[in-house]
């Protein structure tokens, strides 16, 4: 029973050991990216070596900007709003300290320069000694990739061919051939029944059937061809249903085909 206890204590431990790491995780991430410097700030890693604490002095203890400087030794020398009470001690007085200011931070300012410039110059500087090996390492990578590729086309058309898809397109266009043949074999039949009053409707609902982008057959058949044969019972007629039925099977397989070879195309 103590055994079971105690390996219980220890689950525990474990889990609050777990549970802890991942709540103060975020925290200490956030605290180690307030105090890095300059792009050191968007690295992946935890810890950096270039830190620094003037985001925190900027927000605690905010400095004016130059603008700001500018504009309150201006209001100090001429006593302008609430340096009008001053004496004439008390404004050279904080003049002097608005003054001291300013060069403070031009000074830090031109130090801030002077390190962007000195650490420019190192760049150029590295980038010129090493320039031969970077242009070598980038070669190499263009090389990799021009790989790489290679083989990934190798894999996509490994198992579709130039002659697949070339066979594949000529089934349709044979497809498309005999479809229009078709087409106008039917016309023709169509031509040779006597167009009349009674059958004008049938006529054309006939025509608008074998010329339409998806002509359907069970369609046509109820709505014209049982109706057309209650008037009238012609050979060309009675011939009309099945070539229509052919000509929908025809475009139904003009269908599948162009469905096959454009999944052909897309793998």
């Amino acid at each position: 029973m103590a055994m079971i206890q105690k390996k219980n204590y220890i689950l525990r431990h474990i889990f609050l050991i777990i549970v802890i790491v991942l709540v103060l995780f975020p925290l200490v991430w956030v605290v180690t990216t307030s105090i890095r410097r300059d792009n050191a700030a968007f690295s992946p890693k935890l810890f950096s070596s270039r830190i620094t604490l003037n985001y925190y002095r900027d927000l605690l203890f905010p400095r004016a900007t130059v603008p700001e400087l500018i504009k309150d030794i201006n209001g100090t020398a001429h006593f302008i709003g609430k340096n009008s009470q001053l004496s004439l001690e008390e404004a050279n007085k904080k003049l002097n300290s608005e003054l001291s200011d300013f060069n403070t931070y031009i000074s830090q300012t031109n130090t801030y320069l002077s390190e962007i410039d000195s650490n420019f110059k190192n760049l150029l500087s590295s980038l010129e000694i090493n320039k031969k090996d970077i242009i070598k390492d980038i070669n190499k990578s263009r090389v990799s990739e021009l790989k790489n590729l290679e083989e990934i086309e190798k894999s996509i058309t490994s198992n579709v061919t130039i002659e697949k898809i070339s066979v594949e397109i000529n089934n349709l266009k044979n497809l498309i051939s005999d479809y229009y043949k078709l087409r106008n074999e039917i016309l023709i039949m169509l031509n040779k029944i006597p167009k009349t009053a009674k059958n004008e409707k049938y006529y054309q609902n006939t025509l608008s059937t074998i010329f339409s982008t998806s002509p359907k057959y069970i369609l046509w058949k109820i709505k014209t061809y049982k109706k057309w044969l209650k008037i009238e019972n012609n050979e060309n007629i009675l011939n009309l249903a099945p070539e229509v039925k052919k000509l929908t099977d025809k475009w139904n397989d003009i269908l599948s085909n162009a469905k096959k070879l454009i999944h052909i195309l897309k793998i």
